[in-house]
């Protein structure tokens, strides 16, 4: 990812998710977390919040394929995203949602030296999708629970 200067696009989808729900909902007491969690297990979260609800989003994975059984040479990004909303000093998880783009975010499969080029324009292009994929996901499946 250095080599590229991808970037991860979970803080992205934070953002616009956190500020939709504020803006939507006008809740007033949401505030965003700016560490990354070293450790997202329940309880090892339930010693760090006490009480309250905390959105935790994550990237789960994101990888390059081949574009398809039959393919020896093109190929997909795929990237894996989860939010949970969990409720303290239960530690349970209220609500969860996982987006995935399965490869289905890009018009084309290109070639690896096609996914490479230009710095790796392709695969950043891809991971910008990735925001609005997830994003649109993650709202909808907030709003039928």
């Amino acid at each position: 990812m250095r080599e590229y200067h991808l970037e991860d696009p979970m803080p992205r989808v934070k953002q616009a998710f956190i500020g939709n729900l504020v803006h939507e909902h006008s809740f007033q007491n949401i505030r965003s977390l700016d560490d990354v969690l070293a450790n997202d297990n329940l309880d090892a979260l339930k010693k760090k919040f006490e009480k309250g609800l905390l959105f935790d989003f994550k990237t789960i994975s994101w990888s390059l394929n081949l574009a398809g059984p039959l393919s020896r040479d093109t190929y997909r990004v795929n990237y894996v995203g989860r939010v949970r909303l969990l409720r303290f000093p239960e530690g349970t998880i209220a609500w969860q949602s996982v987006c995935e783009t399965d490869g289905k975010i890009e018009s084309s499969a290109p070639t690896l030296l096609e996914v490479v080029a230009n710095s790796g324009e392709f695969l950043k292009s891809q991971l910008n999708n990735a925001v609005d994929v997830c994003l649109a996901q993650f709202e909808r499946q907030f709003k039928n629970e």
